[in-house]
């Protein structure tokens, strides 16, 4: 059997002052752009929490709070929505969804097309440079229509170097629906000088 090793999300910069009011970064991937996230930070029973705005996929900012435990190194953990892909189908035109050309391909900036004609955009579905709002979560969408599935969607949205998605040949489309975990996300940690 092989080992996997899982690589927690970063935040820059490592060290912050524990008098707080410091900008920090934290980098990671599948963030909803505009979305709230929290960031706890623990020392045993201690902890404070501090809320942020994700900024594109791989960044959320944060304004670190005034630190009253001991100084070191501390357990951050983050919580919000994540986009979650859903696969490869056909578009679900009995829901109506709204339709937008994106000259920049990708979650982002299809997300943030999508909220400015629907603000209650949940399901973003992409194809090349076509990009599709739905109001409804993916099983509602699934509940409604019958999707034709298909695994040959040939580029996958979050890779960092080519944002396209589904296959723009042909009729698929990769849907992503933006949710939350409900659960906190590790991080690498904080380091609270001295």
């Amino acid at each position: 059997s092989t080992t996997t090793k899982v690589k927690y999300f970063e935040i820059s910069p490592e060290i912050v002052s524990p008098e707080g009011n410091e900008n920090i970064t934290v980098q990671g991937a599948a963030f909803v752009l505009g979305k709230t996230y929290m960031l706890t930070i623990v020392e045993g029973s201690y902890s404070e929490n501090v809320t942020g705005t994700a900024i594109n996929m791989g960044n959320i900012t944060f304004v670190t709070p005034a630190w009253n435990g001991e100084s070191g190194r501390k357990t951050a953990n983050l919580k919000g929505p994540f986009w979650n892909p859903n696969g490869c189908y056909e578009k679900a035109t009995s829901l109506s969804p709204t339709s937008h050309t994106i000259f920049s391909n990708g979650i982002d900036a299809c997300y943030e097309k999508c909220l400015e004609n629907t603000a209650a955009t949940t399901t973003i579905a992409l194809k090349g440079t076509e990009c599709l709002c739905y109001t409804q979560t993916f099983t509602e969408i699934e509940s409604q229509e019958i999707l034709s599935s298909n695994t040959e969607c040939v580029h996958i949205c979050t890779n960092p170097v080519e944002h396209l998605c589904g296959s723009p040949s042909n009729a698929y489309y990769s849907y992503y629906e933006a949710g939350d975990t409900g659960t906190e996300v590790q991080t690498e940690g904080i380091r609270i000088a001295e």
